[in-house]
């Protein structure tokens, strides 16, 4: 094997290849399987239906979220599954607030049911 002479963070060799530090490659890596093993959340969907009621009257929510390990819904409903449904009627107009998380990263939705 031909020795070769350091220059900065770069290897050369004699005939004149510049071989990178291990140490980006090792990142790089690191980025990439942290990418594959936490995928960012999505929300597929987030709708009431109807939006607007009567007072008295009932919505539902619907939903869909995908690569996430934890969904709520704020307004008292809590922590939900990744897909499903729930019936709410509120008072006075809300908007209900859904949040997706996977580690570090968050996505948010919001729907508003309208009381007449």
């Amino acid at each position: 094997m031909t020795q070769g002479k350091r220059k900065g963070s770069f290897w050369t060799s004699r005939t004149g290849y510049i071989v990178e530090a291990s140490a980006l490659l090792v990142v790089l890596g690191v980025y990439v399987l942290n990418m594959l093993s936490s995928p960012y959340p999505v929300i597929d969907s987030f709708q009431a239906t109807p939006r607007i009621i009567n007072s008295g009257e009932n919505s539902t929510l619907s939903w869909k979220v995908t690569g996430a390990s934890e969904v709520a819904i704020d307004q008292g409903l809590g922590t939900v599954s990744s897909a499903g449904s729930i019936e709410i009627s509120p008072k006075r107009t809300s908007t209900y607030t859904m949040t997706a998380t996977n580690g570090t990263i968050i996505r948010k939705a919001r729907q508003t049911v309208m009381v007449d």
